[in-house]
């Protein structure tokens, strides 16, 4: 008939955790399809010691690749390796901003979502 109080805890960190997977997924579906559709708004986000390889190429793999890792997340079965995937891919963005950029407002938002996949991967395991 009821629930106890016991059984809020578990509903609540199950929430927790959909909640904080879907908000990664959502992120890493939509600057993913942005980079495979207009790679070149993108390409000025790649490293100079790239420069020699095919950019825009190399912009959209890396939007395919935050889709899939996105999707990952949502799937039961890979949500561990792709909550590494996505915490290694958010430690890449950042530092890649530091380093040509310095501290702007694009950095702190994206060390927020660095957060938000630590905070999936560590949920995870």
């Amino acid at each position: 008939m009821g629930t106890s109080s016991t059984d809020a805890p578990v509903r609540r960190e199950h929430w927790r955790t959909y909640l904080s997977r879907s908000a990664v997924t959502f992120v890493f579906a939509v600057f993913g399809a942005w980079e495979v559709v207009q790679p070149g708004y993108w390409s000025a986000y790649v490293p100079g010691v790239l420069s020699g390889l095919p950019v825009l190429k190399l912009v959209q793999f890396h939007g395919l690749t935050l889709v899939l890792v996105g999707a990952a997340l949502l799937m039961d079965e890979y949500v561990r390796p792709a909550a590494v995937l996505a915490s290694l891919i958010m430690l890449e963005v950042t530092s890649g901003i530091l380093l040509g950029s310095g501290f702007n407002s694009v950095l702190v938002r994206d060390v927020t979502i660095l957060l938000l996949t630590l905070s999936v991967l560590v949920d995870v395991y």
